[in-house]
């Protein structure tokens, strides 16, 4: 055999092995985000008094990755979302 053709089966186990340390997080904690349409744009000056900001759904109760996974985050953070067309 030719160092090529050993070398062939020693690279797919290495590759397959690799697969296997992947790891797939979990979708128990998974949430969607929605996004809702507007008539006319929304005013992006920072104040968020605009009633079609008011009238959004909050995306809220964000969990941190450091130092300490899944504990509520240390700011309160909020999100929403818009889109005009």
């Amino acid at each position: 055999m030719s160092v090529r053709s050993d070398l062939i089966p020693f690279v797919l186990v290495l590759a397959t092995a690799s697969l296997f340390g992947q790891t797939v997080p979990s979708s128990s904690g998974s949430r969607i985000a929605v996004a809702v349409r507007t008539d006319h744009p929304p005013k992006l000056d920072g104040t968020l008094n605009d009633p079609l900001w008011i009238s959004a759904p909050v995306i809220g109760d964000f969990r941190q990755r450091e130092p300490l996974e899944t504990q509520p985050a240390t700011e309160k953070t909020e999100v929403r979302i818009l889109f005009d067309s």
